[in-house]
């Protein structure tokens, strides 16, 4: 029998590439052939995995965080293709209790790919998840050399707080490298800038937005948009995925040869994921919590819904799916960290064990 190991990241506890892995390899002591290929859908994670499917490594550059305090960020760099993961840089856990919506800027974002643009890149793939920052991505822009002024003609760099302030935005100095560089946004959000759905109320309050501060940035990046429009004749504010990244979806749409893909897609195709699926017998993927989540342009769902004439086993933290198998035409679903101590601690542990268990009595 044949397995591929193909699975997600479990948030705060395993990688991709652990959890396949750790997978792989117990299987593989039990006389069990089988593989692992780490995925992603451009969520955490997305970095590693597709720095190794492109043969790539891994580099730290200095850059400014959500809030810009010096950081150092991790890009991953193939021939003259750069793999940024906005939330290296600008990425919401790292803050922890210091979350400060209204001083967030997304210029750390637009300092990685200056780097890559000063390197000569010609592709970059850029996830926009997992961010702190909602400033419509205004400082990426101006990180790539758009250049923001107030009424009295100063220059500054745009935060959530002061994007009120701009009253003229200059493209004439933006990055040359981008004319000659592809940037694939990797991202499976739909929402629009502003509005309900939007950027700022919609993801605003896990970045510590509440009922005071959230209307004011609404406002805030209406009026960047308005004057983006003016000197563009450009409106994106409306686009699917303009609210991602905290609008750095948005931004990103006024730059140069730039397309939208969904990750979890981009990844399969990248991962030459049918051919290993020709291979396999039976498919284990995973994540952390498995619950219908999964199937709304998650890496797991897609890989269900590509391997369904196989047999598949899912490996999660917890589900909320156990009854339900022949609804999703799941064989097994295992729960490494149910009803036990410190999952997330012990979650390399727990995962071994339960692989461990499947092997010897229920699966050969």
């Amino acid at each position: 029998m044949n397995i591929l190991v193909a699975g997600d990241s479990f948030k705060g506890s395993l990688t991709s590439k652990e959890f396949t892995q750790i997978t792989a390899s117990v299987l593989l002591e039990n006389g069990i052939n089988a593989k692992a290929l780490p995925l992603s859908d451009g969520g955490e994670g997305a970095l590693e995995v597709l720095t190794d499917i492109l043969g790539g490594e891994i580099i730290e550059i200095p850059v400014l965080n959500g809030i810009l305090k010096e950081k150092l960020a991790q890009i991953g760099k193939s021939g003259n293709t750069y793999i940024i993961e906005s939330a290296q840089a600008v990425g919401l856990p790292e803050l922890g209790d210091n979350k400060d919506i209204l001083s967030s800027s997304s210029y750390g974002v637009g300092q990685m790919i200056s780097y890559a643009l000063d390197q000569n890149a010609n592709k970059i793939y850029l996830t926009i998840g997992g961010t702190s920052c909602n400033d419509g991505g205004a400082g990426m822009l101006a990180a790539l050399n758009v250049k923001f002024y107030d009424k009295d003609n100063n220059e500054f760099i745009p935060q959530a707080k002061n994007l009120s302030e701009i009253s003229k935005i200059d493209f004439s100095s933006l990055h040359s490298q981008l004319e000659n560089c592809e940037i694939i946004v990797l991202s499976d959000v739909t929402n629009p800038l502003l509005g309900e759905n939007g950027a700022t109320y919609v993801y605003g309050p896990q970045k510590g937005g509440d009922a005071i501060t959230l209307p004011i940035i609404e406002e805030n990046i209406r009026n960047f948009a308005n004057e983006l429009s003016k000197v563009t004749s450009k409106d994106y504010r409306n686009s699917p995925g303009a609210g991602a990244g905290g609008g750095i979806g948005f931004a990103v749409k006024y730059l140069n040869n730039v397309k939208f893909l969904n990750g979890a897609d981009e990844i399969l195709k990248l991962a030459d994921f049918d051919k290993h699926l020709d291979w396999a017998d039976l498919i284990i993927t995973g994540e952390g919590k498995f619950d219908d989540q999964s199937f709304m342009g998650k890496i797991c769902g897609r890989i269900i819904s590509a391997s369904k004439d196989k047999k598949i086993g899912i490996i999660c933290g917890i589900s909320s799916l156990n009854e339900d198998f022949a609804k999703y035409n799941l064989d097994f679903i295992i729960e490494i960290g149910k009803n036990k101590p410190d999952p997330i601690k012990n979650a390399k542990q727990y995962l071994a064990d339960e692989v461990q268990i499947w092997a010897k009595n229920i699966y050969i």
